[in-house]
């Protein structure tokens, strides 16, 4: 499988959980896009079909389109993240965590945040766990 530069081995990655989802998900910190993303239809609630104009376009030129919008509430070490308005892109091949979205979802300043990734032990946040991920 041919991995995007930007998700390099060297990539950082947050590894949450759903609310009442017992399994790991990975999500990549992008401080480039401006909404959430997931290729999985299950995490969302409150979610309605979009049919607008809106796609998203990836790294190969394609422009995928946005199935459903709904949130998704994750749990972190020390309280849940709730990601708003979260794209539903059934041909994404990752989660996308917005970096600027998760700060205004959760009413914290994006102060600290530097293009390494999340920064542990943030105000209002709370601590992420982020590990450098190795793909196979």
């Amino acid at each position: 499988m041919h991995w995007p530069s930007r998700f390099s081995s060297s990539s950082t990655t947050v590894l949450l959980t759903p609310s009442g989802d017992a399994d790991h998900v990975l999500w990549y910190p992008d401080f480039e896009t401006s909404a959430h993303m997931t290729p999985n239809e299950g995490m969302l609630v409150n979610k309605f079909p979009y049919n607008g104009p809106i796609s998203v376009s990836v790294v190969n030129g394609s422009n995928l389109s946005v199935a459903n919008i709904g949130d998704i509430t994750l749990n972190s070490i020390s309280r849940p993240l709730l990601l708003k308005s979260v794209y539903h892109v059934p041909h994404l091949k990752f989660n996308l965590l917005s970096i600027q979205k998760l700060c205004a979802d959760n009413n914290s300043p994006r102060d600290g945040l530097g293009p390494g990734g999340p920064t542990r032990n943030r105000p209002g946040i709370g601590t992420v766990p982020a590990r450098p991920v190795g793909f196979p």
